[in-house]
C-alpha cells in the first residue's frame, strides 16, 4: 500500500529532476561556449597588428596572456599560409584543421576538449567623401591576415555537470525519504484508530456488550470512538 502511494510521487519527482538537470546542463554548456567564443574573438582582435607586422614577440605575449585562463589548453597563431608564429601549451599534439572560412568549432572527444579557429582580418576604416558617389558594389570581406587556434578544455563543464547531478539526486532522494516518512506517519495515524474500532466492534459482535476502547486526544476518529463507547 505504501509503495502504491509513493510510486506516483516518485515518478513525478524523477521526471521533474531530469527536466531541471537537463536544462541546467544545457545552460552550463552554452555559457562555456559563449565564453570560449568571446575569448578567442578578443584574442583575434588583439593579434591583428602582430600578424600584420609578423611580430612574433608581440603575438607570443598575447598567447601567454590567454594561457593564464584555466580552461585554455593550447593556443596557436598562424599566418594566412598556416606558418606558426606563436604558440602556447601542448601545441605539438594539436592537428590544425582546415583554415578556410570563418569561425569554426571542432570537437576533440579523445582529448575532452574543443578546438576553435578564428580568422583575423584587417580592420577596415571607411572614409566618406561628400563629393564621391556611393558605390553600387559593396567592398567584399578582406582576406584573413592569419588565424588564432585555441583549444578549450571541457573538464570544468563536465565537473560542474557531475556536481549538479549529485546535488539533484541527493535533493530528490531527500524529498522521497521525507515523503515516505510523512506517508508512514499519516498511514499509522489513520490505520491504528480504525483497527482499534474494528477490534471493539468484533468484541461487541461476540457478545461482549461492555467492551470499550480508549479515546485519545490526538485520535482523528476520536468522536467515532466516543460514540461507540456511549453505545
Amino acid at each position: 500500500m505504501l509503495v502504491a502511494a509513493l510510486l506516483p510521487v516518485t515518478l513525478v519527482a524523477l521526471v521533474l529532476a531530469a527536466v531541471l538537470l537537463r536544462g541546467r546542463a544545457l545552460d552550463i554548456a552554452e555559457a562555456h561556449d559563449q565564453r570560449a567564443r568571446a575569448l578567442i574573438r578578443q584574442m583575434a582582435a588583439a593579434s591583428e597588428f602582430g600578424l600584420f607586422t609578423a611580430n612574433s614577440a608581440s603575438l607570443q605575449a598575447i598567447v601567454g596572456g590567454a594561457m593564464r585562463q584555466p580552461e585554455v589548453r593550447t593556443v596557436l597563431v598562424v599566418d594566412a599560409r598556416g606558418h606558426l608564429l606563436a604558440s602556447g601549451g601542448d601545441s605539438g599534439s594539436v592537428v590544425l584543421p582546415g583554415l578556410a572560412g570563418g569561425e569554426t568549432l571542432h570537437a576533440l572527444p579523445g582529448r575532452g576538449s574543443e578546438l576553435l579557429v578564428q580568422p583575423v582580418r584587417a580592420t577596415q576604416v571607411r572614409l566618406d567623401d561628400l563629393f564621391e558617389r556611393a558605390s553600387a558594389n559593396p567592398v567584399g570581406e578582406p582576406a584573413p591576415l592569419g588565424y588564432v587556434v585555441m583549444e578549450f578544455s571541457r573538464d570544468g563543464v563536465l565537473q560542474r555537470e557531475r556536481d549538479m547531478l549529485w546535488v539533484g539526486l541527493l535533493v530528490t532522494l531527500g524529498g522521497l525519504l521525507l515523503g515516505g516518512w510523512l506517508a508512514i506517519r499519516l498511514a499509522r495515524s489513520i490505520n491504528q484508530p480504525v483497527l482499534r474500532m474494528a477490534t471493539m466492534i468484533e468484541r461487541i459482535g461476540r457478545g461482549e456488550m461492555y467492551a470499550r476502547g480508549p479515546v485519545l486526544q490526538d485520535d482523528p476518529l476520536r468522536e467515532v470512538q466516543q460514540g461507540l463507547n456511549d453505545m
